[in-house]
């Protein structure tokens, strides 16, 4: 009998391909990934981050990445996030199954904004301002009504040009590529009208 509730309770969270997703509005992640880091060397790296999209589609992220190399390449940056698949997929019925292969292509996104080079060194001197801009997907490792631990595969491109303010008179950026995971939880807000 515990079985048999249980397999109908995960049927109908998966119900139209909502997954649960709709039982709140706004998402809540926080994620560490592995990286390797190019730039004047290949290093590793260590990205971490924390997201808030509303509805799974748009939101912000902030998140420090840290190279592990002979120069300084560290930065802390702020983006848009933005996951243009779901609202689209969910609207025109395109969430057909299976449930990893759905919330897969849902996590494709989106992120861009800018980034503070070399935080905490003078600017002019070694720090900086710059521009982000990245990318990544998640797949599913447990997932319950909107809640769940992700596995994440993510690229992102940091770069300031030579007129920007970090000094160096020459372009300065690192683009890296990391796997790591993301565990998110769903939240209900006063705004979609109903109280938590």
């Amino acid at each position: 009998m515990v079985t048999l509730s249980g397999a109908r309770a995960a049927a109908a969270q998966d119900v139209g391909g909502a997954y649960g997703r709709l039982e709140g509005d706004l998402v809540l992640s926080v994620e560490a990934l592995g990286a390797l880091s190019d730039g004047p060397d290949l290093a590793g790296a260590l990205s971490v981050a924390a997201r808030a999209r509303y509805l799974e589609m748009t939101g912000l992220a902030v998140g420090y990445d840290r190279a592990f190399s002979s120069t300084r390449r560290d930065a802390l940056w702020l983006a848009v996030d933005f996951r243009p698949t779901w609202l689209a997929r969910f609207t025109s019925d395109r969430e057909r199954g299976p449930r990893w292969l759905d919330l897969l292509i849902d996590s494709i996104g989106i992120e861009l904004g800018g980034a503070w080079l070399r935080p905490g060194e003078p600017l002019g001197a070694g720090g900086g301002f710059g521009f982000v801009l990245g990318s990544g997907v998640e797949l599913p490792l447990l997932w319950s009504r909107g809640d769940g631990l992700m596995l994440r595969v993510g690229a992102r491109w940091l770069s300031a040009r030579a007129w920007d303010a970090q000094g160096t008179g020459a372009v300065d950026g690192s683009a890296e590529v990391g796997v790591g995971l993301v565990l998110r939880t769903l939240v209900r807000t006063p705004l979609v009208g109903r109280p938590p």
